[in-house]
């Protein structure tokens, strides 16, 4: 496989585990998709700010449009995406957001002018058919959420998807223009910063927040930061967003399997859906794995 190819995967997998983390606090520990955003943002924040005041790393002033633009794009990317999570399942939610391989393939052949082998196009269709096996069935509502219509989450993850497509682009643009640890390490501390304001507003001052949440905030942003770094290492050796992206579609399949399992070995369960919905979803994520597969032989 190519390099690139090692640091999507891995970010694939970061992305799984970091979704289980936010529907556990969401389930069983602090249940607010907001709080729980700006928790783990601003953990991440802190994390890297540490870093950056340790290294001393420089300002990327030649990208600051593009870090901010990115910032933006991902802070609204984690809310939607943590709402979803909250009304719906793992493994609705997490193989939901590969609706992010033809918005990203789209936008960056519009952005920044990526053309690809007919492989890559193949595979990104194969993805979209993949994903719509989601969306067939009855799924019950989610373990955990608001009693919301199952069409409910699947809209959130969708403006997710497209959020963290728009913030791709915004990404590359600026990975051109900076290093990827001064892109980083800088956008991931003014997000967490953002974080830090949204974090001690008053709505959220009747939570109680106990160390094991803390110790899971903690846990989510190092992880946020680990992913965000692989994933920007994967743009600049692949130099493009369309390829990484049908890569990280295979984070649906640890989605997938978490749910499934926490489900059936939890005493509270994390989610409970009939056999006929899994058997669709794992239609759905063997056609991901296709696309990822198609993607990696071209």
């Amino acid at each position: 496989m190519p390099d690139f190819a090692y640091y999507a995967l891995a970010s694939a997998v970061g992305l799984a585990t970091l979704s289980v983390i936010s529907k556990s606090l969401v389930r069983y520990r602090v249940c607010d998709s907001g709080l729980i955003t700006w928790g783990i943002g601003m953990m991440a924040g802190l994390i890297s700010g540490l870093f950056l005041v340790i290294r001393g790393v420089a300002f990327p002033s030649q990208a600051v449009w593009h870090l901010l633009g990115t910032v933006i794009a991902v802070q609204l990317a984690r809310w939607l995406t943590n709402r979803a999570i909250q009304e719906g399942d793992l493994s609705t939610v997490v193989p939901l957001m590969g609706v992010k391989i033809p918005m990203a393939a789209a936008m960056a052949f519009v952005l920044l002018g990526e053309s690809h082998g007919l492989n890559v196009y193949a595979a990104v269709a194969l993805a979209c058919g993949g994903v719509a096996l989601f969306g067939i069935g009855r799924p019950e509502r989610a373990q955990g959420g608001h009693d919301a219509h199952p069409v409910v989450p699947i809209l959130f993850a969708c403006g997710g998807a497209a959020s963290f497509a728009l913030s791709d682009q915004f990404t590359k643009l600026g990975l051109d223009r900076s290093s990827v640890v001064q892109f980083v390490t800088w956008a991931v501390t003014v997000r967490g910063v953002l974080c830090a304001a949204m974090f001690v507003r008053p709505k959220y001052r009747k939570y109680r927040i106990a160390g094991k949440d803390w110790a899971l905030f903690a846990a989510g942003g190092a992880l946020t930061v680990a992913v965000i770094a692989c994933l920007a290492t994967a743009f600049r050796l692949a130099d493009g967003v369309a390829v990484v992206n049908v890569l990280l579609g295979a984070r649906g399949l640890f989605g997938l399997l978490l749910g499934a399992t926490l489900g059936k070995l939890l005493s509270v369960p994390i989610e409970r859906q009939p056999a006929r919905i899994y058997v669709l979803r794992s239609l759905g994520m063997l056609m991901l794995l296709a696309a990822v597969l198609m993607a990696l032989a071209g």
